[in-house]
């Protein structure tokens, strides 16, 4: 059993065993690029803002709808609902972040 410490974006900041004893800490960049990791790799998948990383060494996240890639800073699709546009026009361009 392992419990999990978040930041204030809901990213897993500690990783702790059933005893309370730190295992893995990470940092990340602004992006969610891991930054730093000591300890062992995390043995959760839910990392960056609490969206689960696709692949142990990937940097890219599945996000609810759309994936995030974490080495670009960007989503990979773009995004399936435009909303707003007639006062925004800044929401016809379906890739913004």
């Amino acid at each position: 059993m392992s419990f999990l410490a978040n930041d204030h974006l809901g990213s897993t900041v500690f990783v702790m065993d059933s005893s309370g004893v730190l295992s893995t800490h990470l940092r990340y960049y602004a992006y969610g690029m891991t930054w730093s990791q000591s300890g062992p790799p995390p043995t959760t998948d839910l990392l960056f803002t609490g969206h689960r990383r696709m692949g142990l060494k990937s940097g890219t996240y599945y996000a609810g709808a759309r994936d995030y890639s974490a080495d670009v800073g960007r989503f990979l699709e773009a995004d399936s609902l435009v909303l707003g546009a007639r006062r925004n026009p800044q929401a016809l361009n379906r890739s913004a972040t």
